[in-house]
């Protein structure tokens, strides 16, 4: 008997070397279960494709979990192809047939040889064979209330949809906002519950031992991190600040709801506020019953369209909040997207016409540690704030653009779309105290001429970013504070907190 796993991996390419480390793993994250594969990439999307065909047995339930995790943590996703339905197998196999290079009956011996092919010649080798996947944390990121650790066990407790199986090792690295360096360490899955397990005060995630020689990551977690027992968690699943579109239908063939832009400039009226594997608030000016039957139509990153059938369960002024049909996330798509989420790296929109600042600003951000995306638009910018279901940190958009520019995006965030905890930052080549004082009062975090140079930009942004992460900081009473301003950080000496060898 064999197992066939459809898999997708994005992000290859643009200078994450996360994804192309996963994608040489895959052999060893079979268990010598992988029997041969079948590979395929689109260099214009930055993505690969792959079919394995797994022994099936006692083990390959396991090699399926671990593989849907790591996979899920990179932005990609793994599902069983007997159980994926026929319309979703069939956009599968259409999107690999249009792969650039395709790679059949590929063996395990060949496995490293063919990722090489598929990234290009010498692509791959800069990246080393890896030993172990790593699991990336971002102290104080999305749903950190929920994270604890066990400081006389050294033991890590990660909220998430989607778990790898106990007994796996794993590199855990951990950032702090505001500080340069990372924490490294060896810790080993110790016990799992799935969603389908998990029950309120009893989340789903999984639980982290720490190895012999992580004392940097001690010392961070334990300073960063609630203590076990502490967790605010009293539902089945971790509830993320989220914010992007959404389209509210209700669940009949014959009905299509319609949701539109009042104006250019501003933003969708329905969009998700909050979303757990479980539920999700959706803000809406659209009276719904208690009761009522929907689907809530939304865009996964990667530009996956989802419906999720849900029941309205919560009213108020603002919105609803939805429960999910049993399930319908857990399985699939969505419970990928949210297995991404815990602990991940900051995330920043650059909107500029200029194809030079955004490149020199999107490497400066990535070489900080955030994951950066760019738009050439004030109009795209927008677009890309409402279409991004999984918030993001901050926009840093330039002043001056053809059509809509900095301050009427600004604008649309703040007055239109009533987001608050989006750090906002308006950079410009020309400035006069009108605008600045204009921005400010429009909501702007930051107002900051470009002749200071994007290391000021990346600078005054994630100070930004910290300040609007305040319920996430003063959750931790008694625990360091950061620094507001990441330039008064100096580079960590060796040995400190903040950077640590492995093992």
């Amino acid at each position: 008997m064999t197992m066939k796993l459809a898999a997708v991996l994005n992000g290859l390419g643009r200078n994450r070397v996360g994804p192309e480390r996963l994608l040489r793993l895959v052999p060893a994250l079979t268990d010598g279960l992988l029997l041969s594969a079948d590979l395929g990439g689109r260099s214009a999307l930055h993505c690969a494709a792959a079919e394995l065909r797994i022994a099936d047995g006692d083990r390959a339930a396991n090699v399926r979990d671990r593989l849907a995790f790591w996979f899920a943590r990179e932005g990609g996703w793994v599902r069983e192809v007997d159980r994926m339905p026929a319309a979703e197998v069939q956009r599968f196999l259409e999107a690999f047939g249009r792969c650039d290079v395709t790679l059949c009956d590929v063996p395990p011996a060949e496995w490293s040889r063919a990722v090489r092919h598929l990234l290009g010649v010498g692509a791959g080798d800069r990246v080393p064979d890896p030993e172990r996947p790593m699991l990336s944390l971002q102290a104080c990121g999305p749903a950190w209330n929920e994270f604890t650790y066990d400081a006389e066990a050294q033991r890590l407790w990660v909220p998430s949809p989607l778990c790898p199986p106990a007994g796996d090792l794993l590199d855990l690295a951990v950032d702090v906002a505001g500080r340069r360096g990372r924490a490294l360490a060896v810790a080993t899955v110790v016990s799992a519950r799935r969603a389908g397990d998990a029950s309120p005060g009893a989340s789903a995630g999984f639980e982290l031992e720490l190895g012999a020689g992580s004392h940097a990551v001690h010392r961070l977690l334990a300073a960063h991190c609630r203590p076990k027992g502490a967790s605010s968690c009293t539902r089945a699943g971790a509830r993320y600040r989220v914010m992007g579109e959404v389209r509210v239908a209700e669940q009949s063939a014959s009905d299509e709801v319609v949701v539109e832009y009042r104006t250019d400039e501003e933003f969708r009226r329905d969009y998700l506020e909050n979303l757990s594997h479980g539920g999700a608030f959706v803000r809406t000016t659209r009276p719904r019953s208690i009761g009522e039957q929907l689907t809530l139509h939304l865009r996964l990153p990667g530009g996956e369209d989802l419906g999720v059938p849900c029941t309205v369960v919560h009213r108020t002024d603002a919105g609803i909040g939805v429960q999910f049909s049993n399930g319908a996330p857990r399985d699939g798509a969505l419970a990928a997207a949210l297995a991404r989420l815990p602990g991940r790296p900051r995330r920043v929109l650059v909107v500029d016409d200029d194809a030079l600042t955004r490149r020199m600003l999107v490497d400066a951000f990535e070489d900080r540690g955030f994951e950066a995306t760019e738009a050439a638009s004030g109009h795209a910018g927008l677009s890309a704030i409402t279409d991004e279901l999984f918030s993001l940190d901050a926009v840093v958009t330039d002043l001056h653009m053809p059509g809509l520019s900095g301050d009427a995006l600004v604008r649309a965030v703040r007055q239109a779309g009533g987001e608050t905890d989006l750090a906002l930052v308006v950079i410009s080549a020309t400035l006069e105290e009108r605008e600045i004082t204009a921005l400010r009062d429009a909501g702007a975090d930051a107002v900051i001429p470009k002749e200071l140079g994007v290391e000021e930009i990346v600078g005054t942004t994630e100070a930004a970013v910290v300040r609007h992460a305040p319920a996430l900081i003063a959750a931790l009473p008694g625990r360091p504070t950061f620094d507001p301003h990441p330039s008064h950080v100096a580079a960590p000496d060796e040995g400190s907190d903040s950077v640590a060898g492995t093992g």
